[in-house]
């Protein structure tokens, strides 16, 4: 993952996120890469939503860390976790 890890992290600079909002996309995005076992690049919206369920229903990831996980949809530079084919409308899961 080593080019798509170092701008994607070149990226979240750039768009001024704090160290912390950097370090927790970059590790959802390592770990969004183990689970599938390939590189994000050639990844999809289905794998995002798969993955995504994992996390909620496996590892009972809570609403507000399954929120932070998540990369703002409105990007304006392309990065390993915004995949080709994501839609802004990623889904989100329900409370209560």
């Amino acid at each position: 993952m080593g080019q798509l890890h170092d701008r994607m992290a070149q990226d979240l600079v750039l768009r001024n996120l704090s160290p912390a909002t950097r370090r927790n996309y970059l590790l959802y995005c390592r770990k969004f890469a183990a689970f599938c076992r390939c590189s994000p690049a050639e990844l999809g919206e289905a794998d995002i939503r798969k993955f995504l369920v994992h996390c909620i229903e496996v590892q009972r990831l809570s609403y507000a860390a399954y929120r932070r996980s998540m990369p703002p949809s409105s990007s304006s530079t392309p990065s390993p976790c915004n995949a080709p084919g994501r839609s802004a409308a990623s889904p989100a899961p329900r409370i209560g």
